[in-house]
């Protein structure tokens, strides 16, 4: 990590192969997320990282998808509009012929926070329930308070790392 800038996609997915997280299946920019994930059906939950911006751009904004049976849940942190913040990512989505829900309506995030890529970490953790199952001393986000929440991804995240010991 730069300072002034957010999380690189590399870093990311590094963290998370790190951490075994077996439901998750990697950091794609908004064009290049693999047909067959998006397509597929999924028995057992599976997530994934998107960058809203295309390959060929400078990276904006993570989200998090997870995928399960016929449906799509879009875990963007500033609950932004996928259509105008990512076009490319929008018509992947509905191209899928999946369901699509929006998991948040409102922001947990602010604006100008750098700290997307680890609610997106976050989000991947608490998604794969069967690597990280003690939940022990994890703190609530709030609509409306970006920087508070922002402070308390990274306890939950560090929580869930302590709670949760690698496996081999």
């Amino acid at each position: 990590m730069v300072e002034g800038e957010g999380l690189s996609n590399l870093y990311i997915d590094k963290q998370l192969k790190s951490l075994k997280v077996d439901c998750y299946k990697g950091v794609f920019s908004s064009d290049t997320i693999p047909t067959s994930l998006l397509e597929g059906h999924h028995d057992a939950m599976v997530c994934c990282i998107v960058n809203t911006s295309e390959v060929a751009q400078v990276g904006t904004h993570f989200l998090t998808l997870a995928l399960h049976g016929y449906r799509i849940d879009v875990i963007d942190s500033l609950a932004l509009p996928l259509d105008a913040a990512s076009p490319a990512l929008s018509e992947a989505l509905v191209q899928s012929g999946k369901k699509i829900r929006f998991r948040f309506k409102l922001p947990r995030q602010k604006l100008t926070s750098l700290f997307c890529g680890f609610h997106c970490i976050l989000n991947v953790m608490l998604l794969c329930r069967d690597r990280f199952p003690n939940r022990a001393g994890l703190k609530r986000l709030r609509t409306g308070e970006g920087a508070e929440n922002d402070e308390r991804v990274c306890h939950n995240i560090l929580a869930l790392v302590v709670n949760n010991p690698s496996r081999n």
